[in-house]
């Protein structure tokens, strides 16, 4: 799944687009198991660059990390790539700075957006994905998970008789 901006095609003003996300383009990822998003693109075409605002809106189905459950996540994120073009850059190469600024050749027929959308939609996720918090303020995982994860934390471990007979050493 891939997604074009055919910059030439349109003229210079302000253009509309909405593309729909599913699971097939999120599934290199293997803490996805579903998503239906929708992303709201403003492109605005001048002469010599191009200006992208992206509203990125849906449900990805993650897996959570403290049980390993999968729930659905609300993501709700903006997104802005300026694309300029350049005599001196030759077809096929391209730098895209810190500031999200892509430069491509002028030669460019257009431009391939699915490598940006695809890392707007993962930088829109949180770091430590877990379920939401329920009406009582509780996690609302995986309820067998987590007593099975208490009752392995609280178990006493026993320790190896060697171990003290080598901590007198250090005394």
């Amino acid at each position: 799944m891939k997604f074009f901006f055919e910059h030439k095609k349109y003229g210079i003003g302000e253009h509309r687009e909405t593309y729909t996300i599913n699971y097939d383009f999120l599934k290199a990822n293997e803490d996805i198991k579903d998503a239906e998003i929708q992303i709201d693109t403003i492109a605005t075409v001048k002469t010599n660059s191009v200006l992208f605002k992206f509203k990125i809106k849906g449900i990805i189905n993650i897996m959570c990390d403290v049980c390993l459950d999968y729930f659905d996540y609300e993501i709700e994120t903006e997104a802005t790539l300026h694309v300029r073009f350049s005599d001196r850059y030759e077809f096929g190469q391209e730098d895209l700075d810190e500031n999200n600024t892509l430069t491509l050749s002028k030669n460019v027929e257009k431009i391939e957006l699915t490598t940006h959308l695809y890392d707007f939609i993962i930088l829109s996720l949180p770091i430590k994905k877990v379920h939401p918090l329920d009406e009582n303020q509780q996690r609302s995982c995986n309820p067998d998970f987590l007593r099975k994860l208490e009752e392995l934390q609280t178990q006493t471990k026993t320790i190896d008789p060697r171990w003290d007979k080598l901590k007198q050493l250090l005394n």
